[in-house]
């Protein structure tokens, strides 16, 4: 195993880290508190933000067990793509409602997750 494999690895495990939190969060907080987040609109149904829980989760999935196992390892570069598109778009509702403080992280974990994506798919070759 070479250091880049080794780099690209704990690149994938922390961004697993990084994207499990907030999925979990958004998949089992109650309806109430995710309004009182600014997830939901007052009022608004939470199956928007619970599909994308169960996306994140699948991301997660995608980054680890497809290159892990070698079953269908295309489908970690196309997670890791996948989950930068999310931080593309935690970035906009960031933007909206006017709380920058987070995005010097969320453009760390969208660089990561171009990088995975690239070098995954480079080494498929």
């Amino acid at each position: 195993m070479n250091i880049g494999n080794i780099i690209l690895w704990a690149i994938q495990v922390y961004l697993v880290y990084w994207f499990f939190g907030p999925a979990k969060m958004k998949l089992l907080t109650p309806t109430e508190k995710l309004v009182q987040y600014h997830l939901v609109p007052s009022g608004g149904s939470p199956t928007p933000i619970r599909i994308l829980a169960i996306l994140e989760f699948l991301g997660i999935v995608g980054l680890i067990l497809p290159w892990l196992t070698g079953i269908l390892p295309i489908l970690t570069p196309v997670s890791a793509l996948s989950l930068g598109l999310v931080m593309v778009g935690a970035a906009f509702f960031q933007f909206k409602t006017h709380n920058t403080k987070k995005l010097p992280k969320i453009v760390l974990a969208l660089i990561l997750c171009l990088v995975v994506a690239w070098f995954r798919y480079q080494e498929m070759g």
